[in-house]
């Protein structure tokens, strides 16, 4: 944490969030320290499935941080730079992937509101509709 305090003191005024890495480092150090206060009784002011949410994506951002250290070795380095070249080539594919997704999971959703609880065409296994549009 030292260290991108130290970043941020040397950067000309928004220079060091013009780094994406940046972005994850602050992201995953604050929701860390969000995670460690309020698992404290005293500072119990986050719901557990909310504290748990919260630990998953600084635990993510994490390994992702490990991932992009990876790049430091010669052995790991190459396997790193060749899958993210693989995801930058694969984009426009991703892209049309999620508008298919969309494309049949966003009727189901609009239909599924015409229906009570007792004859639902499927539960909304995350509750947001916007992933629960992707599962369908």
């Amino acid at each position: 944490m030292n260290n991108e305090i130290k970043q941020i003191k040397d950067s000309d005024g928004f220079e060091y969030l013009h780094s994406s890495w940046n972005w994850v480092d602050m992201i995953y150090l604050s929701l860390t320290v969000l995670v460690i206060v309020a698992s404290f009784e005293q500072f119990a002011f986050l719901e557990i499935e909310t504290l748990r949410a919260f630990a998953s994506i600084a635990g993510c951002l994490l390994m992702l941080k490990i991932f992009d250290w990876l790049r430091l070795f010669d052995t790991t380095a190459e396997y790193v730079l060749l899958i993210k070249e693989t995801i930058i080539d694969t984009g426009v594919f991703i892209i049309l992937i999620f508008v298919s997704l969309m494309m049949f999971g966003i009727p189901m959703i609009i239909l599924n509101e015409n229906r009570d609880d007792t004859n639902a065409i499927n539960e909304g296994p995350i509750g947001i509709w916007f992933f629960d549009a992707l599962i369908d």
